[in-house]
C-alpha cells in the first residue's frame, strides 16, 4: 500500500526555517554580533520553498481548499516563532 499522505501548503517553508534557525543562533553568539540570528530563517526559506515545490511535483501538497482553516499549518507558524523567540532570549542572557 502507498503512503499518500498529503500537507498543507507552506508546511514544508515553516519547517525549513525552523531547522536553520539553530545555525543562525550559533552564528550570532559564536561571533557575538546579534545580527546574525536572522540568517538562518534567510537561509531556511529557500530551502524550504525548495522543498515544498519537490513535495508538490510529487502531488503530496492539499489544494488550496482543502487547506482552508487548517490549524496545523497555524501550530507550525506558531511554534517558528516560539523557537525564534526562545532563541533570541538565550542570546540576550548569555550576552
Amino acid at each position: 500500500m502507498k503512503n499518500t499522505k498529503q500537507y498543507p501548503k507552506g508546511t514544508f517553508v515553516a519547517l525549513g526555517m525552523l531547522c536553520f534557525i539553530p545555525v543562525g543562533i550559533a552564528l550570532a553568539i559564536g561571533t557575538k554580533n546579534p545580527g546574525l540570528i536572522g540568517i538562518g530563517p534567510a537561509l531556511g526559506l529557500p530551502m524550504g520553498l525548495a522543498w515544498e515545490e519537490q513535495q508538490r511535483k510529487k502531488g503530496k501538497l492539499l489544494s488550496e481548499t482543502e487547506t482552508k482553516g487548517n490549524k496545523r499549518t497555524l501550530f507550525w507558524i506558531l511554534f517558528l516563532l516560539g523557537i525564534m523567540l526562545f532563541g533570541i532570549l538565550a542570546f540576550l542572557l548569555i550576552y
